[in-house]
């Protein structure tokens, strides 16, 4: 429970295992990540026969450390366009003192962050879309420029991000696509879900919680250039109210000390946790609507002199 370690498999029948540092962070894309392995060190674990498996099978020579990522991994143009260049965005906002490239198949599985980690930069990171660069496509004159997957796309279901602080532990959850959704700092030991969260289908319903969040997220794709200040004052306002709604019940359930009566809590502020994050939505959506009715390319003036 006091550390962190990360898993990767690399064939079906062998698997390694390393420990993230405390100081330290990981950040990984869809390929394998761990690079060289230390056999004789505590912050690996592996399967049985990993060593003779390699040896056996030709897969590296025996005098040459082993490096996991290169034995298992892939290195071809998918990685260069979909996987590495996460990495390396998640590592310019974390690390912004190292520089590196993008297109980089020797990003670091580790490395140490330029200032400690707090919930919401794992979320900045989460929700990152190559913002401000040459590659965020929000920016219309990146629209021809579609070269890397970013780490926030249009077909993001949900967003969760966990924190462990002993007993105070957070499930911050944000529906829809991180970059326009908000983190929402549940309580994981509650018993109900609340309503609109527990809803949501292939088809948009005004009931779920999901919708409202990607409704929200598809008025403000027609024009981000127009509507994105709309989007950010409602994250910025709305994050403010939610974590003043933890800090509240935080503080009660230090008092309660009766545990059913610490449930009722905990359920009575998730509750308000999701209706405070899709009320704003809501409202949000309304004005885009009101603002969008004068975008209709049917819109037609009469001219005064006639």
């Amino acid at each position: 429970r006091d550390e962190a370690w990360y898993m990767e498999i690399g064939s079906g029948h062998h698997w390694v295992a390393q420990r993230i540092p405390d100081d330290s962070y990981a950040i990984v894309a869809n390929q394998l990540a761990i690079q060289e392995i230390d056999f004789a060190s505590d912050d690996f674990l592996f399967s049985q026969y990993l060593q003779k498996f390699f040896y056996d099978n030709k897969l590296w020579p025996k005098n040459q450390p082993f490096f996991w990522r290169d034995i298992f991994g892939t290195h071809d143009d998918s990685d260069l366009h979909y996987n590495t260049p996460r990495v390396w965005s998640g590592q310019r906002l974390l690390t912004p003192s190292v520089a590196q490239e993008p297109e980089s198949f020797n990003l670091p599985f580790i490395r140490k962050p330029d200032a400690p980690i707090s919930a919401q930069d794992a979320q900045r990171v989460l929700s990152d879309h190559y913002n401000n660069t040459a590659y965020d496509l929000t920016n219309q004159k990146n629209r021809n420029n579609a070269t890397f997957r970013p780490i926030s796309v249009a077909t993001t279901q949900e967003s969760h991000l966990l924190e462990l602080n002993g007993e105070n532990m957070i499930h911050w959850l944000a529906m829809g696509v991180a970059a326009q959704s908000v983190y929402v700092p549940f309580y994981p030991q509650g018993t109900k879900v609340p309503n609109t969260w527990k809803n949501g289908k292939e088809t948009y319903s005004p009931n779920s919680a999901y919708w409202v969040f990607k409704l929200a997220s598809v008025l403000v794709d027609r024009n981000w250039g127009k509507y994105g200040t709309a989007l950010s004052n409602t994250q910025s306002t709305t994050n403010e109210k939610l974590l003043q709604i933890r800090q509240q019940y935080d503080q009660k359930l230090a008092q309660e000390k009766d545990q059913e009566q610490q449930i009722k809590l905990v359920d009575e502020a998730n509750a308000k946790l999701a209706k405070t994050a899709t009320d704003a939505y809501k409202e949000l959506i309304a004005k885009l609507i009101t603002e969008q009715t004068g975008d209709s390319p049917l819109r037609f003036q009469m001219d005064p002199n006639l």
